[in-house]
C-alpha cells in the first residue's frame, strides 16, 4: 500500500498543474462565473413570466375541466421545487465567486506582482500619517483630561 501511495503522489506530482498556471485558470474560470450570474438573473426573470403565463392559462384551463386540477398542482410543486434548486445554485455560485476572488486577492498580494507591490507601497505610505494621526489624537486625549481636571479643581 505504501508504494501504491508513493507511485500515486509522483503520477500526480507530474500532472498537477505549476502554481502559476492553477492561479491563472482560476482567474479565467471565476471570470466566466461571475459573466455569467447576470445572464442567469435575465433567465431566471424570463422563466417568472413564461411559468406565469402558463400557471394563468392552466387556472383558466382548469375552471373548464377540473381534471386538470392535478396537471396545475404537479406543475406548480415542479416549478417550485425547480426555483428552490436555482435559488441553490445561485447563492453556491455567488459563494464560489467570492471565494475565488478572495483568494485570487490574496494570492496577489501574497506574491511580489506589481499589483501586491503596489499595494505594499500605498500601505508603507500611509503609516506615517496614521502614526502622526495616532500621536495627535493621544496629544488631544491628554489635553482633554488636563482640561478636565482643572475644571474640576
Amino acid at each position: 500500500m505504501y508504494i501504491t501511495c508513493i507511485n500515486y503522489s509522483a503520477v500526480m506530482a507530474d500532472l498537477s498543474p505549476g502554481r502559476p498556471t492553477f492561479m491563472l485558470e482560476l482567474r479565467k474560470t471565476s471570470s466566466a462565473l461571475l459573466a455569467l450570474q447576470p445572464r442567469l438573473s435575465e433567465a431566471r426573470e424570463h422563466q417568472s413570466s413564461l411559468v406565469a403565463s402558463v400557471e394563468q392559462r392552466l387556472k383558466w384551463a382548469a375552471g373548464a375541466n377540473p381534471a386538470l386540477t392535478e396537471v396545475m398542482s404537479a406543475f406548480e410543486l415542479a416549478v417550485s421545487s425547480r426555483s428552490e434548486r436555482l435559488n441553490l445554485e445561485q447563492r453556491l455560485s455567488t459563494v464560489v465567486g467570492n471565494t475565488c476572488n478572495a483568494l485570487l486577492h490574496h494570492e496577489a498580494l501574497r506574491t511580489r506582482t506589481s499589483e501586491g507591490v503596489a499595494h505594499d507601497t500605498a500601505f508603507l505610505q500611509v503609516c506615517p500619517g496614521i502614526e502622526i494621526l495616532l500621536s495627535c489624537s493621544i496629544e488631544s486625549v491628554m489635553l482633554t483630561n488636563n482640561i478636565r481636571n482643572l475644571y474640576l479643581l
